[in-house]
Formats: structure tokens, C-alpha cells, sequence
């Protein structure tokens, strides 16, 4: 090695190094033992690579005067020094959560005087928090959490270094802003999607606690399964106070047939009305005969009845009839003839 340039830099930093026996797409390089990346550009040479400072080249929050730079071939390696300078490293707060307008020190290390500080906001944008430079050092920043700030992450940034972050709750009311699917039955999973869902105590549909829900992320709840006595209705969140949708939460209860007429019919010929409960959008009919299952074009007309003619490729026989929905099937007691 004859030359690095520059000398100094951050994890990021292109570094071109210059010497001899280099050997084009077989030459390692590291920073304090660290595999580098190779730039994009200049291309590599056998007197010349150039590569980017890997972000854990210095985790120290500290810069480092003698870290090592080594070049290594299948011929051997050699090593010089550079300086890799510390990106500010944030490790934690003095409160697990808190309130908007209301002070948080953030703890860690290689903080100065150039470190700002963004709070996650509503749509995923960022806000700055004032930082108080009476009380600056560089392994504390105390700010003031901004009123329009959401739960998720607190960024740490020093002009070119790499950002450092993590997450904070702040204290306030969830809110929904959708949820799919809209319609299920008892064992429905739904994944709502908002934010401020940290601390969330309890997930109602329709007034009814859910018994399974998983907190995914500040942005992202995933209920697995309904309360028994669940019923339509809208979803609410318990957390920092009580989100509700806007848009209501369909259940569905499995179907139920009650009879069917005729109970014989010619295949692309004769409508059969099959009579229930629970025919909701989406619920199909297909006829059963043994472990043999043949879909049918089917035609809701209401929650109570739904119609099909048997198609011209079912074979004549005795069938069961089943309607499906989202909550489960129903099977036909008695058997409907298809004739040719």
C-alpha cells in the first residue's frame, strides 16, 4: 500500500487505495477487520481498489485513529492505519414512553453538537425535535417529544454519518386507518393497520373483546380469530386512550340449509332453490358425491336463498348439495337427483 485517500472517514466513505500486487476481483480489503464493499467506481486495477468504510468498522462512538486498513490477496495481505470517525449510536430513552410536549433524554454514544433528532409522525414522515444544548453531551440529548408525533422511530442524525435509531412510544390515542378483509367468520385473521398501537390492552369487534391479537409494530395489529358473541360491527382499540374505524367489521356465521326444491333435476336444465340462513356474498354451492366435489354456478338472492342449475358436466346421480361461505360449509341432509 502507497496511498489510501483519503486518510479519514465514516462508515460510507469511499476509499481509494493505491500500491501494488493487487489482484482485480480477488483482493479483499477490511477496516478493523471488517470486509469492505467494493465502490461503484473507479473500477479496480491491479495497483488500484477502491472501497466503501463499513458501517462496522467503528461501533465505538468514538472515532478511531489507528484502525487497521488491510489489503489481502491469496498471495498475503498487508496492512496501514486510517481514522474511521463514529456514527452517533443511540441505545436508549429515560422513559419507556411519554406524552407529546413533554421532555425525553435519549441516551447513547458519539452525539455532538451537529446531532439532530426526528420523531416518526401520522404518515410516516418525520418531525424535528428541538434538542437542549445547555444539556448536550455526547452520550445524552434531551428533547421535547413534538405534538404531532406518533409512536415509531426516533432517528439521531449527524451530517455524513450513518442515522441511528429506535423505537418510541408516545403516549396517545390509537387510530385505524384500515383493515382487511372486512367480512369473516369466528376464525377470521384481520390485520388492522393505523397508529399508536403500542399498549394496546384489548381489540373489540362489535363490542366484543376479541380472545387473540398480536401487536405486530406501532402501525399494525393482527386479531387471530373473533369472541364467540362477536357481532358486526365497528373495531376498537384500548391503548393510550380508544381508536375506532370508521368502517364496520362484517361477520359471517357458517351457513345453514334448511331444504332445497326440486329435489330432481336435469343438468343445464332445472334451477334449484336451495333454502337457509347465512347465504352471504361470496358463498358458493358445489354438489357432493362421495369424496368427489363439483362446483356449480350459483346465484345469491338473499341471506335466505340461493339458486343453481346443475351443470351440463356433472354426471346424472344422487348428490349432496353443500354451501361454503368465509365461516365454514353446510351439507344437504337428503340427496338431489340429476338426471342426463
Amino acid at each position: 500500500i502507497t496511498l489510501r485517500t483519503p486518510i479519514s472517514g465514516v462508515a460510507g466513505t469511499t476509499v481509494t487505495i493505491t500500491g501494488t500486487g493487487f489482484i482485480v476481483g480477488a483482493t479483499t480489503v477490511t477496516f478493523n477487520g471488517v470486509v469492505a464493499a467494493l465502490a461503484a467506481t473507479p473500477a479496480a486495477s491491479t495497483t488500484s481498489i477502491s472501497v466503501v468504510v463499513p458501517a462496522g468498522a467503528n461501533t465505538t462512538g468514538a472515532a478511531i485513529t489507528d484502525a487497521e486498513l488491510r489489503v489481502i490477496t491469496v498471495n498475503g495481505g498487508t496492512s496501514t492505519t486510517f481514522t474511521v470517525g463514529s456514527s452517533p449510536r443511540l441505545t436508549g430513552f429515560s422513559a419507556a414512553a411519554t406524552k407529546p410536549g413533554i421532555a425525553v433524554t435519549l441516551t447513547g454514544t458519539g452525539f455532538t453538537a451537529a446531532s439532530t433528532v426526528t420523531f416518526t409522525t401520522a404518515t410516516n414522515g418525520t418531525v424535528a425535535a428541538a434538542v437542549t444544548a445547555a444539556t448536550r453531551t455526547s452520550t445524552s440529548l434531551r428533547v421535547t417529544v413534538p405534538a404531532t408525533a406518533v409512536q415509531g422511530l426516533v432517528r439521531v442524525a449527524t451530517t455524513g454519518f450513518i442515522t441511528s435509531s429506535l423505537e418510541f412510544v408516545v403516549n396517545r390515542a390509537p387510530t385505524i386507518t384500515s383493515f382487511t378483509p372486512t367480512t369473516g367468520g369466528l376464525a377470521a385473521t384481520i390485520v388492522i393497520t393505523g397508529n399508536n398501537f403500542r399498549g394496546t390492552t384489548s381489540v373489540s369487534i362489535g363490542g366484543t373483546s376479541v380472545p387473540m391479537f398480536v401487536v405486530n409494530s406501532p402501525t399494525r395489529i393482527t386479531v387471530t380469530g373473533l369472541g364467540v358473541r362477536s357481532a358486526t360491527g365497528t373495531i376498537s382499540i384500548a391503548a393510550f386512550g380508544r381508536g375506532t374505524s370508521a368502517a364496520r367489521f362484517t361477520v359471517v356465521q357458517p351457513p345453514t340449509i334448511i331444504t332445497f326444491t326440486p329435489t330432481t333435476a336435469r343438468r343445464g336444465l332445472n334451477r334449484v332453490t336451495v333454502t337457509g340462513i347465512n347465504f352471504v356474498a361470496g358463498s358458493t354451492v358445489s354438489l357432493v358425491q362421495g369424496g368427489v366435489v363439483r362446483a356449480q354456478t350459483a346465484t345469491i338472492v338473499s341471506a335466505t336463498s340461493i339458486t343453481f342449475t346443475p351443470s351440463i358436466a356433472t354426471p346424472a346421480g344422487l348428490y349432496n348439495i353443500r354451501v361454503t361461505n368465509a365461516a365454514g360449509s353446510a351439507t344437504s341432509v337428503g340427496n338431489l337427483r340429476v338426471n342426463l
